[in-house]
């Protein structure tokens, strides 16, 4: 079981290069920072990070086909690779609806397919070929790198949907399944993935899974619960209404969250999340419990659990990291 943690950029870059270097001194085996919203560059800040680091992996979770042309994608993971050659990844994947996507007036339609023609674009020319690509949504007419193929770039497809989570097992070298972590739900999830494996004849073992996941280490469960009622409606809120019937939440509720959600607001909608909600979609609860949740997602076929540290600062992250570690990591060296 591999550990890996994500955040938002919101403080001094310096500050997240000194996250990244204590995330390995602890142990943890991944890094990852989002290409969302309007944080600063998260390429740049992996450029730096990977300089400052000498064995943990980097990666972007995720970037996205709304926002970068996947020609432009490849170009930037490739010159993290030659930074950190065997170190860096790349998680693809299209949300931010209502903070990035609708605000920028761009089309937020067709998620599945245009990760499909990203992931292609993107594996061919890392390859270092000169790509001809004719896709329904994006054209490469002869591009080609202008610097040496970069050592091989692992490519995660992140979602919920059975659409992507199935071409994930057909096309990618991993998953990243979001805010999934119930038993029925992430068993529907990983069952998804394996049907993709089957259409390209690959085993459920070749796709690298990565669970990514909201989890706050602490004695006082109630309160941790109080505070992220907002960030679950927002995941109720962008999530299929197919994922949410397979996780096994009440349908007549999650229609009513997801109507405030998307017409009066997150805060509102947040009033209406159960204790069911929030334990379908973020782990919380002391340093059993949260080995007990690890350990049913590993048993399920899980390789990684990411922790999303969110949006908090640096010096919080920390503090949760070093507890994580103590607590945690070593029920699972």
């Amino acid at each position: 079981m591999e550990f890996g943690f994500g955040h938002h950029i919101n403080d001094d870059y310096r500050k997240h290069i000194e996250l990244a270097q204590l995330g390995e001194a602890l142990g943890f085996d991944f890094f990852w920072l989002p290409d969302q919203t309007f944080f600063p560059d998260p390429y740049i800040v992996l450029g730096l990070v990977a300089q400052a680091t000498q064995k943990i992996q980097v990666g972007l979770a995720v970037t996205n086909p709304h926002t970068r042309h996947p020609a432009i994608s490849a170009r930037s993971v490739g010159t993290l690779g030659q930074i950190a050659p065997g170190r860096v990844h790349l998680g693809i994947g299209a949300g931010n609806q209502k903070e990035l996507i609708l605000p920028l007036g761009l089309d937020g339609d067709h998620v599945g397919s245009k990760l499909r023609e990203m992931l292609e674009i993107i594996r061919g020319l890392l390859t270092g070929e000169r790509l001809v690509y004719r896709g329904k949504y994006f054209q490469v007419d002869g591009v080609k790198l202008d610097f040496p193929p970069p050592a091989p770039i692992p490519i995660y497809m992140a979602g919920r949907g059975t659409y992507v989570l199935q071409s994930a097992g057909e096309l990618a070298d991993g998953v990243i399944i979001g805010a999934i972590c119930n038993k029925r739900g992430i068993d529907f999830a990983i069952e998804q993935v394996r049907l993709g494996t089957a259409k390209s004849g690959r085993a459920l073992a070749e796709t690298r899974i990565v669970s990514w996941l909201t989890v706050i280490l602490t004695e006082d469960r109630d309160s941790a619960l109080q505070g992220v009622r907002s960030s679950v409606a927002h995941i109720i809120g962008g999530a299929p209404d197919e994922v949410l019937e397979n996780v096994g939440l009440d349908m007549e509720l999650i229609r009513r969250i997801k109507e405030v959600y998307w017409k009066v607001g997150i805060a509102q909608a947040g009033e209406l999340v159960t204790v069911d909600c929030i334990d379908a979609f973020t782990i919380i609860g002391d340093a059993r419990a949260i080995i007990d949740r690890v350990q049913m997602l590993r048993e399920a076929g899980v390789n990684q659990l990411s922790i999303n540290l969110g949006d908090a600062m640096v010096e919080q992250h920390k503090q949760r990291l070093q507890a994580f570690a103590q607590a945690v990591l070593p029920a699972f060296a």
